[in-house]
């Protein structure tokens, strides 16, 4: 079975929304944080490419030529996202690139690893560095509406994944870095190899509980609300199937303030639950 960081951490964040889109097959839909957030990596992506500084113009046609106008609900908020992120790069760029350029050692990495007897993990590291010690620095952007602490990232489940896949490269990491861009932050974690078998016995239970439920959902598709309970977390806002998911109330009353873009509830469509009044006056017209 092959399977990547993000698919675990769908199932991790919320068996319900993992089978829509993974077991149902339904495709999300485009979304402003994903474009934005796509907008920027490949930015960074397309200038980290190359062995020197370019310039502050080059960026900005480097992000010009990467923008993503997916997902937006109209062309106000697209330009408005657009001024916002060409802000975030130029900030980053200003704080921690000029004059302080370090080439990447890699961008955008692809691996492809087998883990324990049963499954192979695939994943893409966005920047590495390589220190001057000969060890490397993991670089992963991140365009989240809130910043994390650094608890929370000291328990980033993603980066020890990323961790013990240079490993296994044979390639030793020295510290890994989350670079939260709309504030211009960045958090520096470390993980020890003492962090690895608990990842892997974890990565193991789980994708083993996964294949398991899809086995069963497979066999007998009414168990699916047993199989796949929905789970709230800080990506509910986001969700597709956030409307008329069982913990949709909970989510927009109790956690409303936990959970990253969250949008109002959809306005009552006039054409499902019509005015009474009005189909008598129509019934009379007729």
């Amino acid at each position: 079975m092959t399977f990547s960081y993000s698919k675990m951490s769908s199932y991790k964040n919320c068996p319900y929304n993992y089978m829509k889109i993974d077991i149902e097959k339904i495709a999300p839909k485009p979304r402003h944080f994903f474009s934005i957030g796509h907008s920027c990596h490949e930015t960074f992506e397309e200038f980290y490419s190359k062995p020197y500084q370019s310039s502050l113009r080059k960026l900005r046609k480097m992000f010009e030529r990467n923008w993503h106008s997916e997902g937006y609900r109209d062309e106000a908020e697209e330009m408005k996202y657009k001024r916002d992120g060409w802000q975030w790069c130029k900030n980053y760029y200003l704080k921690y690139i000029d004059g302080k350029f370090k080439p990447a050692y890699a961008v955008e990495l692809y691996f492809q690893l087998p883990i324990g007897d049963d499954y192979v993990v695939i994943g893409y590291i966005d920047r590495i560095e390589k220190n001057d010690d000969g060890t490397f620095t993991i670089v992963d952007y991140k365009t989240d509406p809130k910043m994390r602490t650094q608890e929370e990232v000291d328990n980033d489940v993603q980066l020890t994944f990323y961790y013990w896949a240079m490993r296994e490269l044979g390639m030793e990491v020295r510290e890994l870095s989350l670079e939260f861009l709309k504030f211009n932050q960045r958090v520096i974690t470390r993980r020890t190899p003492e962090d690895i078998p608990p990842f892997i016995e974890d990565v193991n239970r789980t994708v083993g509980e996964m294949a398991l439920k899809e086995k069963l959902y497979e066999e007998d598709p009414e168990r699916a609300a047993e199989l796949f309970p929905p789970k709230i977390n800080k990506y509910c806002g986001g969700c597709d199937h956030l409307v008329g998911c069982p913990k949709e109330e909970e989510i927009r009353t109790k956690h409303k303030d936990y959970v990253m873009n969250l949008d109002p509830p959809p306005e009552p469509d006039p054409e499902e639950n019509p005015d009474p009044d009005k189909i008598e006056e129509t019934k009379e017209d007729k």
